[in-house]
């Protein structure tokens, strides 16, 4: 599945997100972006960004921010693998 979304969207994104989460949370060098795309089984998904979130006020500024900008985001913590076991959420306009 290719990406839509718009490379400037992403830019948009971190620069919003940054102003809540410290942007040193906020992973988007590529090479670290592909470890977290990476487990145990045979799917590669490279995340855009990556969030390493502290609270809920986090959490819900980071969904509020992805929904303000149309960007879909996925849920990943401890125990869940890419071998769809974990949550995508994807926002459309209806």
């Amino acid at each position: 599945m290719a990406n839509t979304i718009p490379k400037a969207t992403y830019e948009q994104l971190e620069t919003l997100l940054a102003l809540q989460i410290d942007p040193e949370r906020i992973v988007t060098q590529e090479a670290k972006r592909l470890a977290y795309g990476t487990d145990a089984s045979f799917y590669r998904l490279v995340p855009q960004i990556v969030l390493r979130l502290k609270s809920l006020d986090e959490v819900i500024y980071a969904i509020q921010s992805c929904r303000t900008l149309g960007v879909h985001f996925t849920f990943r913590a401890a125990g869940t693998s890419l071998s769809a076991k974990l949550f995508r959420i994807p926002y459309s306009s209806h």
